[in-house]
């Protein structure tokens, strides 16, 4: 653990003078790592970034009428809670300030507004404010694991009583019963999780079964339907890591698309960085 932490810790002083303004918010990803490795290392500098960042995305990023963060112009992707909502919890823990977390928790809600099918449970990639269509109706496999991640981020860190906890298990339990009925024989789910005829994606699979444990774990998903699913998951997503520590079939960086097909194009036959990450959040047994 150390090493991974010394890492950390050379790459995001590296990466912070190079970014003296904060303009998006997948910044929030930088702002979590500085938070990371202040927390094990202090320097006022890292705390002082994380900061920066908080402060734009509480008083400067774009956002909808309703307040939901945009990703670019006033479109709302799933892929941006991923940049903000662990990096927001975080900041709430580090600063003893609330508001922070109180932001996270309303972001997850207004997503789910925009991107959450009604009947479903399964998430769109992004949502047109001026047009008030979706600008990629797809259920994404990766996005719709990006907002798994972010929904067991927020309620880990919830008390049962919180005036939002009701909602938020909602949207969770209703996109999990969604995607446990559409797991592939194999243990993954696809990169369209609505397409079985498209490849398997290891990314996807590995955020999904993640929150599936952690969900069986916390009391939030029933242990006799989702504990099988997130073991076939882990082993599914081990199987793909090769002899060198390559994670297969992850698929390339995904913008959104108009139509299902666009997606299944997507390259998925090289390293990716946030491929390797991901299949870390499976690196212990599922269950006793």
């Amino acid at each position: 653990m150390e090493q991974y932490l010394l890492w950390a810790r050379d790459w995001i002083d590296g990466c912070i003078p190079l970014k003296p303004s904060i303009t998006h918010v997948n910044d929030g990803l930088l702002g979590y790592a500085a938070l990371v490795v202040y927390e094990e290392y202090g320097q006022s500098a890292r705390l002082d970034f994380a900061q920066k960042v908080a402060g734009y995305l509480m008083n400067t990023a774009t956002r909808t009428a309703d307040g939901a963060l945009t990703h670019f112009g006033d479109t709302v992707w799933d892929d941006t809670l991923l940049g903000t909502v662990p990096f927001l919890l975080e900041m709430s823990k580090v600063s003893g300030n609330a508001a922070y977390a109180e932001e996270a928790y309303t972001q997850v809600i207004r997503h789910a507004n925009h991107l959450q099918d009604p009947t479903t449970g399964l998430y769109h990639h992004a949502w047109d404010e001026s047009e008030s269509t979706y600008l990629s109706p797809v259920y994404w496999g990766r996005g719709n694991g990006w907002m798994m991640l972010a929904d067991i981020e927020v309620l880990s860190t919830m008390t049962a009583t919180h005036t939002l906890s009701a909602t938020v298990l909602s949207i969770f339990q209703q996109q999990a019963a969604a995607l446990r009925l559409l797991q592939d024989s194999s243990g993954l789910w696809h990169t369209v999780v609505t397409r079985p005829d498209f490849y398997s994606e290891t990314s996807a699979s590995a955020l999904i079964g993640s929150a599936f444990r952690r969900g069986v774990e916390a009391g939030w998903l029933n242990a006799a339907d989702y504990m099988p699913a997130g073991r076939a998951a882990s082993a599914a997503v081990w199987r793909k890591v090769l002899a060198d520590g390559t994670v297969a079939d992850v698929s390339g960086p995904t913008g959104p698309m108009a139509t299902e097909a666009q997606y299944e194009a997507i390259p998925h036959d090289q390293m990716q960085l946030y491929g390797q990450g991901l299949t870390l959040l499976l690196d212990r047994p599922f269950g006793p």
